[in-house]
């Protein structure tokens, strides 16, 4: 094989000169070192660029807009590159000659690590949800950059971005995450990398970590309701029991007066016989209540106590109804009995209406305007021996949402996760939520809410489907009902407005037929029917012979062959491959006059053009000839017809045969001295030469006329026995007749032999001789050609180009 700068030179030789041409890359002399690198903003990066080919007029290095000395005695080149542009480019350049020069990039990628902060903040209408957010500064190029979440050393979340900027720039990364109370504090953190794949890989530049725990409302751990007796002049001590993230705050109120306590127990000596206190836990997700009846007593005279049988009855008392579902702002009532024949007194206990200590059997409770959403009234009830007990009424208040509606990203990407939220605004209770996802108006997906919170808030419903070709252009909506039990009203969905999923995908062929006719000047490539589908809509590009082509500009005969469809959108490209046949009428581009031999097979003097293949016909005085005969020279009518039409060509058909001999051979017996005349006729196109051969001795008379000889044997003698040939012969072809004169006593075999061995040598040298004169006689009428077309035959003329 030869060197790379032979053919090089070789290739260069070849080329025609003084046009432009671009380096073949095959023999590319150039070869630069490193081929790709990544460096960061500001280091210097040592290049070099050899070449193989011995003879050049220079080479040298571009570095961006700027062109840097030519090297012309040497085949390397150097360079010291600063980085100090994050576009930088560099390109090694050889001149060949006066017409080509080569290139060879330095792929180079200027990098700046990024800087790194993360925050996280409490983000749902529950505590277990949370916004996490990653801010990523001064980073480039940000194509190369990933970013990871990090939840306790596993990762939650990789980041890609497709941008082409080179230059730094910030980025944020958001990422809703759910804790919840059963993980308990959980570690989170951010970590941004610079990837180059086989160029190398950054340390990770890592955020500080975040220690969140799951936040919610205030709870009691031993019940709302406590009853305390209290002998006379000893103090009580109450303690509220409650717990909560963040920790709860504490109020306390003894019979309405603040108690102007903080923590979570209160000691005091209480003043009033009969006292109601209460303690309120409260945080930012809510509060809760606990009620303490206390009872101030005599203390016991010092006597032996009475065993007491413990009470085990249930508390005796109903409410009426047992339930209340109201909508916020509605007013309620009810009314709390007893059975016990022992009480002392009854009331009820609520931060609205509350009633004081009265006389039984039943105490009725009402407020015209319900607006506290947390209220739990109960209705106590003091028997004479200080049994105490309570009952709780369940006051479930709901709000529908002001709002629900579907937001998603502007499109997704197919294969990717396409995340959809339902955002409900302000509804109560959000624990009696569900919320129903509808895809094309059939139920996808339910969601249950288990937020404890009573009072309104606005939540939301994340969907994560996986991108699909099949989603683009699906409908999504989500519906909101409260479930509100028996008690509550009818269930009343809150629908969003509909939501169209986009889902953006490479263009991809449905169906597209891989053989297409059609017919010249009726159809252009662009009206080619194929199915695709791609999203965004993907562009098409035509390709014939690997270079791209006009598809608005009709098809003509020359243009049958095989194109490349290519469909094409920012996702990536797809190909497929398409034969067209362009089909074309009838032509006859023939001479108008032709000769034609009869005696050969048969070939039509010219060729017509057309697709399909023309059926040809061919018409004298009108009628349609099966054959042709030697007497059939004449004006004739070429017809050419397709599918696509007919063509007629007029010519005149000049048909030549072979001679043929009138006479056929003979012997005749003479006696010496006696005259013969011997005739030789034939007739043949074109019209034959006749010629006479026999035995030198004997001179007979020959008279010629146009296609006839007649010789005359006079005063016969022994000498003029033998064998007389008469030959005919034309540019078709030749024939022989023999005529034998015998005279009785006169041997003839050595004169026979003699007399065929002569015409055998004079037929060559004839034919040779016509040969000459053949070749001749074509060179000076070029516009006539022969053609051989046999006798009598019922096979139709088939078509051949006369060249």
């Amino acid at each position: 094989m030869l060197p790379l700068r032979i053919l090089g030179v070789l290739w260069l030789m070849l080329s025609p000169c003084g046009t432009e041409s671009t380096c073949p890359s095959d023999l590319n002399p150039l070869v630069v070192e490193p081929a790709e690198v990544a460096e960061v903003y500001g280091a210097s990066l040592f290049i070099n660029c050899s070449s193989t080919a011995e003879e050049h007029e220079g080479i040298y290095w571009r570095v961006g807009d700027q062109q840097l000395y030519i090297e012309e005695d040497w085949n390397f080149i150097a360079h010291n590159l600063s980085l100090s542009d994050y576009n930088m480019t560099a390109q090694c350049r050889i001149k060949l000659n006066e017409t080509y020069e080569c290139s060879k990039d330095v792929e180079i990628t200027v990098y700046k690590n990024p800087e790194v902060a993360s925050a996280i903040k409490h983000a749902g209408a529950t505590g277990e949800e949370y916004d996490l957010r990653c801010d990523v500064f001064n980073v480039a190029p940000v194509q190369n950059l990933i970013v990871r979440w990090y939840k306790d050393n596993e990762t939650i979340m990789t980041k890609e971005f497709n941008s082409s900027t080179k230059t730094p720039v910030n980025e944020t990364i958001t990422l809703p995450v759910n804790i919840s109370r059963s993980e308990g504090v959980v570690r989170l953190r951010c970590e941004a990398q610079l990837d180059f794949g086989p160029r190398g890989v950054q340390l990770p530049v890592v955020s500080q970590t975040h220690n969140i725990s799951a936040l919610y409302a205030p709870e009691m751990k031993n019940g709302h309701v406590n009853v305390k007796v209290v002998p006379k002049g000893e103090n009580v001590t109450l303690n509220c029991e409650a717990e909560g993230n963040p920790p709860p705050v504490f109020s306390w109120t003894c019979d309405g007066v603040d108690m102007l306590e903080r923590t979570d127990n209160v000691s005091f000596a209480p003043v009033n016989p009969f006292s109601t206190c209460k303690c309120v836990a409260t945080n930012h997700l809510g509060n809760t209540t606990k009620l303490y009846q206390i009872l101030k007593i005599d203390p016991p005279a010092i006597t032996t106590p009475k065993p007491q049988t413990p009470r085990v009855a249930a508390c005796p008392l109903t409410l009426t109804p047992p339930e209340i579902v109201a909508r916020f702002g509605d007013p309620v009532s009810a009314d709390c009995n007893t059975s016990a024949t022992d009480a002392v007194g009854m009331g009820w206990e609520s931060p609205v209406q509350g009633t004081g200590f009265e006389r039984p059997p039943h105490v009725p409770w009402s407020v015209k305007k319900l607006e506290d959403w947390l209220i739990q009234p109960f209705c106590y009830i003091t028997l004479v021996d200080q049994y105490q007990c309570n009952l709780t009424l369940p006051i479930t208040l709901y709000k529908t949402p002001d709002r629900v509606s579907v937001s998603g990203p502007d499109y997704g990407l197919e294969g990717n996760d396409y995340e959809l939220k339902c955002n409900i605004d302000n509804v109560a209770p959000a624990n009696k939520l569900t919320v129903s996802w509808y895809k094309d108006d059939q139920e996808h997906r339910t969601i249950h809410f288990s937020e404890t919170s009573l009072t309104p808030l606005s939540v939301s419903s994340t969907l994560i489907i996986n991108a699909t070709r099949d989603y683009n252009g699906s409908i999504f909506r989500c519906e909101a009902v409260l479930h509100l039990g028996p008690n509550g009203p009818e269930r009343v969905p809150t629908t969003s407005a509909n939501y169209t999923a986009v889902v953006q995908y490479k263009p991809l062929f449905e169906y597209c037929p891989s053989r297409h006719i059609i017919v010249e000047n009726e159809f252009s490539l662009n009206k080619y029917l194929c199915q695709f589908n791609g999203n965004p809509p993907p562009k098409v590009q035509w390709f014939y012979d690997g270079e791209v082509v006009d598809s608005s500009k009709p098809l003509w005969r020359n243009d049958t062959g095989n194109y490349m469809m290519r469909i094409i959108n920012k996702h990536g490209s797809s190909n497929t491959s398409v034969y067209i046949t362009v089909e074309y009428g009838p032509s006859i581009d023939c001479d108008d006059r032709y000769k034609i031999e009869l005696s050969t097979h048969i070939q039509t003097p010219c060729q017509p053009k057309g697709l399909p293949s023309p059926t040809l016909t061919w018409l004298k005085d009108g009628k349609k000839m099966a054959q042709w005969t030697k007497n059939d020279s004449g004006k004739y009518v070429l017809q050419a017809t397709n599918t696509h039409g007919t063509a007629n060509h007029t010519l005149y058909l000049d048909i030549l045969y072979a001679p043929e001999l009138k006479q056929p051979n003979q012997t005749m017996e003479l006696t010496q001295g006696q005259n013969v005349t011997l005739d030789c006729e034939a007739e043949g196109n074109p019209p034959p030469v006749v010629l006479w051969l026999f035995n030198s001795s004997v001179t007979p008379e020959v008279n010629a006329r146009w296609h006839q000889k007649t010789i005359t044997v006079t005063a016969a003698t022994s000498t003029s026995a033998g064998v007389y040939s008469c030959i005919a012969t034309n540019r078709v072809g030749h024939v022989t007749r023999t005529v034998s004169l015998v005279i009785p006593g006169k041997s003839r075999g050595f004169s026979y032999k003699f007399v065929w061995v002569l015409v055998i040598i004079i037929i060559i040298l004839f034919f040779l001789m016509l040969a000459v004169f053949l070749y001749i006689r074509q060179k000076k009428h070029g516009h006539y050609k022969l053609i051989r077309v046999k006798a009598a035959s019922n096979i139709p003329l088939t078509p051949k180009s006369t060249g």
